[in-house]
């Protein structure tokens, strides 16, 4: 007999800091149902400094392996179905070690992709497999659980009020291929840290995913499409 297929278990990783929309709430809810993926849910609250309520999360995570193999981190604005959440979590247990969504920033001004892309990728939204990556925001992105453990072997435990974590999530400033100096916010500096550990960077064009600022912005509302509206070259 063929034995039965392991479902995945995976963490879902909330930092909110003032408050969590109704949309994401909802998702989160029907997460907990999902026959496809295991999923569990914590949420890191009332920290403004982002970076150590990711470090907080990721290093319970690593400390913890019966909560799963991936790590899942969904903002507090965020529009998408538990299906989406499973196929990053699928991505990552096949090999894709660190893989976001693709979504777009919250900018009236200038919407662009939160991610950066190889210059001319092309992808279509909701279709393909994920594509190479340069870097890759926290909004929604999984992580599996053998790039936190590398990257915490060569990495302190390093205090901050009654914590302790492991500082994957450090802002840094870092020169980048131009020879530009670059400030890198603390899901880019995940990234940067990522790479130079021999893990590559992934985008996956399958979910549909909205960000909620003023209005709900989505990838159609990034003005570099070419031939059909959900079709992206990245700039």
């Amino acid at each position: 007999p063929v034995p039965p297929k392991k479902i995945p278990r995976a963490l879902v990783s909330v930092c909110v800091w003032r408050d969590i929309s109704v949309p994401t709430t909802l998702a989160l809810q029907r997460l907990l149902a999902m026959p496809r993926v295991h999923f569990s849910v914590t949420y890191q609250m009332n920290d403004a400094l982002i970076d150590r309520a990711r470090n907080t999360s990721a290093t319970f995570f690593l400390l913890n392996p019966r909560l799963g193999d991936v790590l899942l981190f969904v903002d507090s604005d965020m529009i998408f179905s538990p299906e989406d959440a499973c196929l990053l979590v699928e991505d990552c247990m096949a090999g894709y070690d660190v893989v976001g969504g693709v979504y777009a920033t919250r900018s009236q001004e200038r919407c662009r992709l939160a991610l950066s892309l190889p210059p001319g990728t092309e992808f279509t939204i909701g279709e393909g497999k994920p594509v190479p990556a340069l870097a890759v925001s926290t909004g929604f992105l999984a992580i599996h659980r053998k790039v936190l453990e590398k990257l915490a072997s060569k990495m302190a435990l390093i205090r901050s009020g009654q914590n302790s974590f492991y500082p994957f999530f450090l802002p840094m400033i870092a020169r980048d291929p131009d020879g530009i100096l670059d400030y890198k916010s603390e899901d880019w500096a995940c990234s940067y840290r990522a790479t130079k550990a021999g893990f590559k960077l992934w985008a996956d064009p399958r979910p549909i995913i909205g960000h909620l600022g003023v209005k709900g912005y989505w990838v159609a509302d990034v003005k570099v499409t070419t031939e059909g509206s959900m079709t992206m070259v990245s700039e």
